[in-house]
């Protein structure tokens, strides 16, 4: 490859299925492609015989080469073809590309310990406005969190001890929207915007794909590579290798490492709070929470602000009563979940605010 133009080392097959030859080199191409920055256009010219391009097969090998071209992860809308003359066969790639690499979201805020890069396990620290591109990763440590604003307004916030990647995020004229994204472990929540026909949202694992049919919705991948959607609002379709199932709201489901989707079941219920629930907290005093039927532990959160993203702790607790930890004075901002037998939490109390003295 060189500046503006894609050169093959052999001619291409002239046929309208393409081999695993044909596939593979697209799948090369797209990725060379890729790596470019920001695809402005693709053409793709096929110099074939004239038979092919007065009967039509033409075309039709060269809409072949362009889809699977974009199944490699170029964006159809920039693919065009041309038949020009000249006979033996040869496909002749040329693109227009921005420079440097374009971002695709920001960090909208932190708190704790948040990394990212290109690396799968990034040591490079991020703070507050941080732009992020495709293909970058997002790692917190224990005990932090991590707030991501994409470029088609989604929001992701990323639980402690956990890592992600941007796989794609796309918005076109229509508003039609593609996003995918990579959770390698721990836990993360998005709160997707309604898009246009067509458009998608993906949260990926290993093992399953949770995408998504409403708007708030949690994806956890857990022990033994398990992977759950939790759905808060909406609905959302988690699909395996082997089945998929609509998740609706106060609903989960689980995809084992093998891909093999479990049965839906319901969330467990949000705890009622029984105090403080406004006012002081002297330095010292617990809060409360009556017990959840099924509920084999409880997680606080506890934060400055009510979205839970600034100056965070989540706390396990056994009891439904509990001294908060971290650093907790001044106002103050508390929910609680039930957790269940994986260790997935139910569906959240209402938001508590006191302020501690």
């Amino acid at each position: 490859m060189r500046a503006g133009r894609v050169t093959l080392g052999a001619a291409i097959a002239p046929s309208q299925t393409l081999s695993a030859a044909d596939m593979a080199c697209a799948k090369a191409i797209g990725k060379a492609l890729k790596g470019q920055g920001r695809l402005r256009s693709v053409t793709l010219a096929l110099r074939l015989g004239e038979k092919m391009r007065s009967d039509g097969s033409g075309k039709k090998i060269a809409k072949a080469w362009a889809a699977a071209i974009a199944a490699a992860g170029v964006p159809a809308s920039r693919i065009s073809t041309l038949l020009p003359g000249g006979g033996g066969n040869r496909l002749d790639i040329s693109f227009r590309a921005s420079g440097g690499r374009r971002p695709v979201a920001l960090l909208r805020s932190a708190s704790g310990a948040v990394f990212g890069g290109k690396a799968a396990h990034p040591t490079t620290p991020l703070s507050q406005g941080a732009k992020l591109a495709i293909g970058d990763h997002v790692r917190t440590a224990p005990g932090s969190v991590a707030r991501l604003a994409l470029a088609d307004g989604s929001l992701l916030t990323l639980a402690p001890a956990s890592v992600m990647q941007i796989g794609k995020v796309e918005l076109t004229d229509e508003l039609k929207r593609v996003v995918a994204v990579k959770l390698l472990s721990g836990r993360i929540q998005a709160r997707a915007t309604r898009k246009g026909r067509g458009s998608s949202f993906d949260i990926r694992t290993r093992s399953a794909v949770a995408g998504v049919r409403g708007t708030v919705f949690r994806v956890i991948v857990g022990g033994k590579g398990r992977t759950t959607a939790a759905t808060l609002e909406g609905a959302v379709e988690l699909a395996g290798k082997k089945g998929k199932v609509l998740v609706g709201a106060g609903k989960l489901a689980s995809v084992s490492a093998k891909g093999k989707t479990g049965k839906l079941r319901d969330m467990l219920a949000a705890p009622i709070v029984q105090g403080p629930k406004t006012g002081v907290l002297v330095a010292g005093g617990k809060l409360k929470w009556a017990a959840v039927k099924g509920a084999k532990g409880y997680r606080l959160e506890t934060a400055k602000d009510s979205e839970f993203v600034r100056d965070v702790v989540h706390q396990r607790a056994s009891a439904t009563s509990v001294r908060p930890g971290g650093k907790f004075s001044g106002p103050r901002f508390w929910r609680v979940s039930a957790l269940d037998a994986d260790g997935v939490a139910g569906m959240p109390s209402k938001v508590y605010r006191v302020t501690v003295k």
